[in-house]
């Protein structure tokens, strides 16, 4: 099923990847099965790991109260540790002929415009604004009477910086979701050459994602080894990757190396760790880290990657290319 190599009659498609119907099929039903085994594994792996919080995590302390479920947390970074390596050096590589030319799957253009982008993408937007609101209120709360102004926010620039990213992340979802498409038979015919406006936009999560996960590292009033600690920093350099996988395709770097495999792992540990937090935190079973609303966040970025990841087998049209076409 997984069989990259083909014989050389078929090598003349890949001069001209658009016009290659047979190419597009080939790859669209590869990564379709592929993408409904993935989401299959992060149900399962998210309902395990919620289960497994809930009994086996101490609800203040957040470490495990059995030891033995430490063997869950090296099964998935085994897991995560296979998908990148098989997403990004074996699954996405043709061999083409007999001399096993190297081509690599590519996208032709990066979706905009459909139902479930919009819809999905107008959820981040809301609450990251419903985020950057809460920090402020809690920002404004905490200010003590006759305190100074200037080095109370000298003390608070990181939830300053985080302030605003989160604001600008906002700006940039609401765009994808007003971004329109012509969308027909199939097919994605909306290919836009992005302004450097837009470009920027797009990076504004990548360094809200950076800025939380520096925000917990040093922050040493948690439990600095703690399970539920270690998957929240994950979950935000997962996300930071998908991010700058994300502006790739935005700049014209449509290979699907990179951008599926940093989906379908960004996907799997924000699961991992937004989902228990989130349900536990809101019905007062776990004392967290940080607010719901932040796994809020994280948990609107899951349906966001879904939608994306969708949305480019949906309607995208695939082909292949050499390795240097696309700066990998």
């Amino acid at each position: 099923m997984l069989d990259n190599t083909f014989e050389p009659a078929e090598a003349d498609a890949v001069h001209d990847p658009v016009s290659g119907a047979d190419w597009h099929k080939k790859i669209k039903d590869k990564n379709k099965k592929t993408a409904l085994i993935v989401a299959a594994a992060v149900l399962l792996l998210t309902i395990a790991r919620v289960v497994s919080v809930r009994l086996y995590v101490d609800p203040e302390a957040h470490f495990y109260t059995a030891e033995a479920m430490r063997i869950f947390d090296y099964a998935m970074a085994a897991v995560v540790a296979g998908m990148y390596i098989v997403g990004c050096v074996v699954f996405y590589k043709y061999k083409i002929g007999a001399n096993s030319h190297r081509y690599y799957a590519k996208s032709e253009s990066f979706i905009q415009g459909t139902q479930t982008l919009v819809f999905t993408a107008a959820i981040a937007g809301c609450v990251l604004v419903a985020s950057a609101g809460f920090q402020i209120w809690n920002m404004i709360a905490e200010f003590g009477d006759g305190q100074s102004v200037v080095p109370y926010l000298r003390e608070r620039l990181m939830d300053i910086f985080i302030f605003v990213t989160a604001v600008l992340s906002s700006v940039y979802f609401f765009r994808t979701a007003a971004r329109d498409s012509d969308i027909s038979a199939g097919a994605a015919k909306y290919s836009p050459i992005y302004s450097q406006w837009a470009i920027l936009l797009s990076m504004m999560p990548i360094l809200w994602s950076f800025a939380n996960t520096f925000r917990i590292f040093f922050d040493m009033s948690r439990s600095i080894n703690s399970p539920i600690r270690v998957y929240e920093l994950m979950c935000f350099l997962a996300l930071s990757l998908y991010f700058v996988s994300e502006t790739r395709m935005l700049v014209g770097r449509h290979g699907l190396a990179k951008y599926f495999t940093f989906a379908y792992i960004a996907t799997l540990i924000t699961a991992l760790s937004a989902v228990p937090n989130l349900m536990l935190s809101s019905f007062w079973i776990m004392q967290t880290n940080d607010g719901p609303i932040v796994y809020a966040v994280q948990a609107a970025f899951i349906l966001y990657m879904v939608a994306r990841v969708y949305s480019q087998l949906r309607y995208g049209r695939f082909g292949l290319q050499p390795k240097d076409d696309d700066g990998e």
